[in-house]
């Protein structure tokens, strides 16, 4: 399955981190770039599609990779 620029963006982020991050985090390193609810929206598309998994601790998620970019990219040689 194939994923958009701006959710690569977004996992990008996430793999280069290698453990669990926020919403939070993740729109820090996006400064600028996108509002708050487009990062929300992107993360449950990415979740929906089972690139990442969520851990609810209340009201924050951390979101962590599912699959893994080498992985993912291998995906993508094999269409």
């Amino acid at each position: 399955m194939k994923i958009s620029d701006s959710e690569m963006k977004i996992m990008e982020i996430i793999w280069k981190c290698g453990g669990e991050m926020t919403s939070s985090e993740i729109l820090r390193q996006l400064t600028g770039k996108w509002a708050p609810t487009t990062i929300l929206t992107f993360l449950k598309r990415l979740t929906d599609k089972g690139f990442l998994t969520v851990r609810k601790s209340g009201k924050t998620g951390y979101y962590s990779a599912a699959v893994n970019e080498s992985e993912y990219k291998c995906s993508q040689t094999e269409e």
